[in-house]
């Protein structure tokens, strides 16, 4: 026995020993807080004057006295068996503190531990126990160890304990927060609870966690062969945490409701349930939503009725899972491919159905797979089957079938999950070359042939080995005819065996043999004999680009990968490029040691001829830069070579010819260059897009200086003169310094949107770190087309620019449909060319313009730039008016170019809709007259048809100022004179001088003609007359105002 001294005296001491009685011993030099194992425990004639001493004296006493001290022990007794005597305060963990009666039993205890605290009070012996028990914020962490199982957070109880000492019984409530039980959180646990030592009642218990919640009942025995019998009901729960409750270990996951019945023993629970389960996996296999049925017995999960949706389509499961075994029925319907394979080039509907057999340690699975079809990236595979087995972690695939396009394809093969390796066959017959290169993912285009054969695939995912032999047949590359060619190709170790390659190609031959070795060795020949090169650019796709030729080649490959030599042999009859051709073209040359050696080069047209020798780094073709790079040492030597070449550079010059000498000797590294010598061109022309006439008489010369070049040309341009000088010079292929003048002195520019003089004087320079152009561009005697849309690359040159572009006299901005207008004013442009800034105003000095196939006359215009911010367009501002039979109508514009304010208005008045029927029709809005609408309908799709496009042709062809169809002799003027409305003209005209035009008028459904002018008096008056062959006239004059 041992004792704890909790108070020591002069003359005693007073202990606990372990079965809770305070005992008074003789003071051995105790220390409070102690451990003794001996004690001396004080006599009966050593005891101070308690209770039991006076009781026992006081037997002593007389008989008389006996009832009344008998009376007195009693109610003293009572007193202080429910009287607080002392308190004795355990500062250990937790913190306790107990309350004693003079009897020195415990009457209550208070207690710490952490931020909680508990109390408990009331009276407990061997024969009976009735105690209240309280407590606040109980680390369950600090009790994990007592109840033997990963607790967390803070716990608060409220109950009452009865029963005996041997067999206590606990009734109350419990309640717990932010904590765990075995890895299960929880943020509140609330609920009754029953406890004896045989078990416990649980009811209504409540488990919230942050997504769902547990609702628990049920009686729970604590032996391994108590019974059990739970119910358990489970709202948005992880599918993790619903197996671990119910003691079961599988890799499903997911949000799950769920439905359980625990019955059975702690040892052999039996557990059975419904679960609807989503957004989870099952063995690593994803599914939106499924339901089942489940038992678990013996260690034995039983699903039945499994259904849900996986993958786009249904999926159906059912069997038994055991730790040992497994026995699963799987189907998978109509599963979308590309989500399984999580590829977005994959497309199609797949079904799936197998059994599952072995264990959950090394599943077996044996089943069949089908599909309508499958895409991939562009190709599509039909009427897939297969057979497919799982077992010892290999995929295995038997009895596979599929057709692509024409072709029938039969296929088996295995993967080994564990080691990579691969083994595969695949036999193909009509296979079309167009679905093989989508399947492939060979970006071509324009390519057809029959292909028969075999491939077949064994090794490793890493190192893969492979042959294919196959036939072709009936096929084409772009427009050249393909007869039987033969492939025979074969991959091992890392080394390429080419067996035979030989496909005719239109009149030629295109043939390859040879190897490399695993080493990384070459030996590989490829040749090709008279084949025409026109199919090259139609097979990649390239429409910009025309290509022709007969090409004869001869390249053999030997060294190694990483230094390959090369023997070349390129000869071309009649090459072109996008029109551009030449005589021939020829190349030979070695490629050893990482340097290229070009033996010989050579392009011929006429009497005119290229020629190149000498050497350069193998890194100018791969780019990539090495410390071990060789020198550039190229002669190029430009005798008697032709200025077509420019054609080749750039699609802006569509021809161009005329004999270019010169010599250039390229020296130094191959990322910075030197260049030296000159070029010489005499009498040379080209065209530009968009020009209706050649530049001509171009001559001049570049002369190179290492790093600097100088330029001088000059040329006749449009009945004058064009010119170019500057000087640059450069650094590592970037510019360091640039100058230069342009100067244009052309009186009769011609092309598609510009046709008159023009005066520039420009330099360039460099201007706030770019590239700079500034000085003055004069428009004047010019007729100007504005694009309805430009084109525009991916970004702006960077050049900074300071233009005044002045439009002088005599400018005309015209467009058959849309506008005839003479203009004059200034722009100033400055600031980045991608961004610039704009100002200056046009103003319309007078003309016309179209709406509806009607003829506006300008009254008053004007453009400024500048008014827009962040834009160069201008804001315009138009007033122009026109007469329809006897209405006259007014328009006005104003605003932006793609954001106009439009108006119309008329007199006698008439609102927006029937100004628009007026003008499409030509007749009054309010006539009831359908004939007469019906021909003005005619008339205005006769008008819409002549306007598109006729009108501007006849114009350039004849000469003409002025084309319109009518139906009308009077211009819209209101006169006696009667007319038949189903009648139509053709009305011509030409100004004879300014502001006076003779106009012509033929009938085209009728014999009348006639001959007429138009003055326009240019302060807002214009007189019209006309005398035709039915001896009519007519005379009339308008006037225009705003109003």
């Amino acid at each position: 026995m041992t004792y704890l001294v909790m108070e020591c005296h002069p003359g005693y001491a007073v202990v606990l020993d372990q079965t809770g009685r305070f005992l008074k011993v003789a003071n051995l030099n105790y220390q409070v807080g102690e451990t003794v194992s001996f004690v001396i425990e004080c006599t009966a004639e050593e005891e101070p004057i308690t209770i039991k001493s006076l009781r026992r004296r006081r037997m002593l006493l007389s008989a008389a006295s006996l009832a009344a001290c008998f009376f007195l022990a009693v109610l003293g007794t009572w007193h202080v068996c429910l009287t607080p005597y002392g308190a004795v305060r355990i500062q250990i963990n937790p913190d306790l503190k107990l309350t004693v009666n003079r009897l020195d039993y415990v009457i209550s205890a208070d207690g710490l531990s952490g931020q909680g605290a508990f109390h408990i009070s009331g009276m407990a012996s061997d024969r009976q126990m009735n105690l209240l028990v309280d407590a606040e914020r109980i680390s369950l962490k600090g009790v994990s160890h007592v109840a033997g199982v990963a607790m967390s957070g803070g716990a608060s109880l409220n109950g009452r304990i009865t029963g005996t000492m041997k067999s206590p019984v606990y009734q109350g409530s419990i309640y717990a927060s932010d904590g765990s039980i075995k890895g299960m959180e929880f943020t509140d646990i609330s609920g009754s609870l029953t406890l004896d030592r045989n078990g416990a009642r649980i009811d209504n218990l409540r488990w919230n966690s942050r997504e769902g919640s547990h609702e628990i009942s049920g009686t729970l025995g604590f032996n391994a062969q108590s019974s059990l019998n739970l119910k358990v009901k489970s709202q948005n729960i992880r599918a993790e945490q619903v197996l671990l409750l119910a003691g079961m270990s599988y890799p499903i996951t997911g949000y799950v409701n769920n439905n359980m019945t625990i019955t059975g023993t702690l040892k052999n629970p039996v557990v059975t349930g419904e679960i609807l389960a989503w957004n989870g996996s099952v063995m690593g296999q994803l599914y939106q939503s499924i339901g089942a049925d489940y038992s678990f017995k013996d260690g034995v999960l039983s699903i039945s009725n499994g259904l849900g949706n996986a993958y786009g389509g249904t999926a159906s499961v059912q069997g038994t899972v055991s730790e040992k075994a497994i026995d699963m029925h799987v189907e998978l319907v109509d599963v979308n491919a590309g989500r399984i394979l999580l590829n977005n080039q994959v497309d199609g509907k797949v079904t799936l159905r197998g059994q599952v057999t072995g264990s959950l340690s090394n599943p077996i699975f044996g089943g069949h797979v089908e599909s309508r079809f499958i895409r991939i990236g562009e190709a599509y595979m039909g009427l897939v089957n297969a057979d497919i087995d799982y077992a010892n972690h290999v995929i295995s695939v038997t009895n596979g079938m599929f057709k692509q396009g024409s072709g029938d394809f039969t296929w088996k093969g295995s993967i080994n999950l564990t080691n990579k390796d691969i083994d595969g066959h695949l036999q193909f017959t009509d296979w079309d070359m167009a679905e093989a290169a989508k399947i492939l993912q060979v970006p071509v285009q324009n390519v057809s042939g029959i292909m028969s054969g075999a491939m077949n695939i064994t090794g490793s995912i890493e190192r893969p080995n492979g042959d294919i032999s196959a036939t072709i047949s009936k096929g084409n590359l772009g427009n050249q005819p393909i007869a039987d060619g033969k492939i025979d190709l074969s991959y091992r170790n890392g080394a390429l065996t080419i067996r035979q390659f030989r496909i005719p190609v239109g009149t030629g031959l295109l043939a390859a043999e040879g190897a490399t070795t695993p080493q990384g060795g070459l030996d590989i020949q490829m040749a090709a004999k008279d084949m025409n090169l026109s199919w090259v650019p139609q097979v990649l796709g390239r429409k910009d680009v025309q290509m022709n030729g007969s090409l004869t080649a001869g390249i053999k490959l030997s060294g190694t990968k990483d230094k390959p030599n090369a023997e070349i042999s390129i000869g071309v009859d009649n090459p072109s490029y996008n029109g551009t051709g030449f005589d021939s073209m020829s190349v030979m040359g070695l490629i050893t040691q990482g340097k290229v050696f070009i033996q010989h080069g050579l392009v011929v047209k006429g009497p005119y001829k290229a020629t190149m020798y000498g050497t350069m780094p193998i890194n100018a073709f791969t780019r990539v830069n090495t410390a071990d790079a060789a020198p550039m040492n190229l002669d190029i030597n430009l005798d008697n070579a032709d200025l077509n070449i420019l054609t080749m550079l750039t699609n802006a010059v569509t021809s161009a010819e005329g004999p270019i000498k010169g010599h250039v000797k390229v020296t130094g590294p191959w990322t910075d260059p030197e260049l030296n010598g000159g070029i010489a061109i005499s009498d040379g022309s080209l065209m530009i897009e968009s020009m209706k006439e050649a530049i001509t008489g171009i001559s001049g010369q570049i002369q190179l200086n290492g790093k600097s070049a100088d330029l001088n040309l000059q040329s006749v341009l449009g009945g004058g003169t064009a010119a170019v000088t500057g000087k640059t010079s450069w650094d590592k292929g970037s510019l360091t310094s640039y100058e230069g003048t342009v100067q244009v002195h052309a009186p009769a520019i011609q092309s598609t949107y510009y046709n008159g003089a023009l005066d520039t004087d420009l330099t360039i320079a460099e201007m706030f770190g770019k590239p700079g152009i500034k000085g003055t561009v004069s428009i004047h005697d010019a007729t100007v087309d504005i694009p309805l849309s430009f084109e525009s690359g991916d970004g702006s040159l960077p050049v900074n620019t300071n233009l005044d572009i002045q439009i002088g006299d005599n400018v005309k901005l015209y467009n058959s449909m849309l506008y005839n207008l003479a203009i004059k004013g200034n722009i100033k442009i400055i600031g980045p060319l991608s961004a610039p800034i704009s100002s200056g105003r046009v103003n319309v000095l007078n003309g016309t313009i179209h709406y509806l196939s009607n003829e506006f006359n300008v009254t008053d215009g004007y453009a400024i730039w500048g008014g827009v911010p962040d834009s160069i367009l201008p804001v315009i501002n138009l007033a122009a008016g026109t007469k329809v039979g006897h209405y006259t109508v007014d328009m006005k514009l104003s605003g932006p170019p793609g954001a106009f304010r439009f108006e119309l208005n008329s007199e006698p008045a008439l609102n927006d809709s029937q100004i628009v029927t007026l003008l499409t029709v030509h007749s009054d809005p309010s006539s009831p007259d359908n004939d007469a609408v019906q021909g003005a309908l005619f008339n205005a799709g006769l008008q819409m048809v002549f306007n598109s496009g006729v009108q501007d042709y006849l114009k350039q062809t004849i000469g003409l100022d002025y084309i319109s169809v009518t139906s009308s002799l009077n211009e819209g003027y209101e006169s006696d004179f009667k007319q038949n409305d189903s009648y139509y003209y053709i009305k011509i005209g030409k100004y004879l001088f300014n502001d006076f035009m003779l106009t012509v008028t033929t009938g085209i459904n009728n014999e009348q003609n006639s001959l007429g002018f138009y003055y326009n008096l240019k302060n807002r008056l214009g007189v019209s007359a006309w005398y035709n062959s039915e001896h009519d006239k007519y005379v009339g004059v308008d006037w225009s105002f705003n109003f």
